[in-house]
């Protein structure tokens, strides 16, 4: 279990003791000012709401936890489904090197008011201090947890899986169907991250025209690539690591991609997108493979991590997207034989 002392301030901690070079060390010192105010403005006022439980997940490492907020649906006297309910996790963005669970506190309070589901939403390691692959194993023994203990702890259906993330946390929402201990009935990403084998400072240069002209956070490109630049030898074809290199008979049943226009990754959403449709079209006929399927919303105007901006930018766009998520989760329940009325 990390100390709450480091899950403040690793940045600082980092950029002072691990060997990095100078251009990660000062960009570190000034990513902790940013996490700081992430944590004011998202962990401190949930600490005095009883809108969900902390819970400290067992990893594959002895000794060491995963921390995970559980969102549970409301309880009401009126008649719904009997038990077990669906669960959902989610991951939260970040550039594999910032992000607590409570960023998106908001959209997994709404989804399990909305579908009745049992929402996570979970931590995992940071770079640069943990490369690939510490942050998906983080994410795989989360989805092993819920699958061994999800009817006993939750009352949830272990069969009954849906997942989703933002930008980095929607590169783990794939990566962990590879190797899914259940099949994943649904996914949602929100401006996935899915390509990490080109740095991003050449993504934004290949993409440009389509960018903001001034990007606060475009200092930071390649403290965002820590994660994969620094991973293991051997990992440029991992699909764990690369979801857009996945194969489609290991991806979620049913695909939502949120994608924003102004993105320097919004070409690897749409390749991706644009392959997998293709290969499912082409599988239809075969036993087991209908009812498959991946739709994209495309929003032109919305740029990267909008959604964790205040709610009064792009509220159209934020609409469309949250409304569409819930909509996707909730058609996923019904073909299972969840149905769920919102109190």
């Amino acid at each position: 279990m990390q100390s709450t002392f480091y899950s403040w301030f690793s940045p600082s901690i980092d950029a002072v003791f691990l060997l990095l070079p100078f251009t990660l060390r000062w960009r570190l010192l000034l990513l902790q000012s940013i996490i700081s105010l992430t944590l004011v403005v998202h962990r401190i006022p949930y600490a005095f709401y009883k809108s969900h439980k902390i819970l400290w997940i067992p990893s594959r490492d002895k000794g060491r936890f995963i921390r995970t907020i559980v969102f549970y649906p409301p309880v009401s006297k009126t008649t719904q489904p009997a038990l077990p309910r669906p669960i959902h996790v989610n991951w939260h963005a970040g550039g594999f090197v910032g992000g607590i669970a409570e960023t998106d506190a908001k959209f997994a309070s709404r989804l399990a008011k909305e579908t009745g589901a049992v929402v996570l939403c979970a931590e995992y390691r940071l770079a640069p201090r943990y490369p690939f692959p510490a942050a998906v194993d983080d994410a795989d023994d989360v989805l092993a947890y819920i699958t061994a203990h999800g009817k006993e702890q939750f009352q949830t259906d272990s069969n009954l899986v849906t997942v989703s993330g933002f930008s980095a946390g929607g590169n783990l929402a794939y990566a962990v169907s590879v190797n899914a201990p259940v099949k994943i009935k649904a996914i949602v990403t929100f401006y996935a991250s899915i390509d990490l084998r080109i740095p991003a400072a050449d993504k934004k240069e290949k993409n440009k025209a389509k960018l903001l002209k001034h990007d606060p956070l475009a200092f930071m490109l390649p403290l965002f690539d820590c994660y994969a630049s620094r991973a293991p030898e051997g990992s440029q074809n991992d699909p764990r690591l690369h979801p857009i290199l996945a194969k489609v008979e290991t991806l979620p049943e049913r695909m939502l991609l949120v994608v924003a226009g102004i993105d320097i990754i919004v070409e690897d959403q749409m390749t991706f997108a644009k392959r997998v449709k293709e290969e499912l079209e082409e599988v239809q006929t075969v036993e087991g493979a209908m009812g498959r399927e991946m739709e994209v919303l495309y929003l032109e105007n919305a740029f990267h991590g909008w959604l964790e901006a205040p709610s009064f930018i792009l509220p159209d766009e934020r609409k469309a997207a949250l409304d569409m998520a819930m909509t996707w989760i909730k058609e996923t329940h019904r073909r299972y034989g969840w149905e769920w009325t919102a109190l």
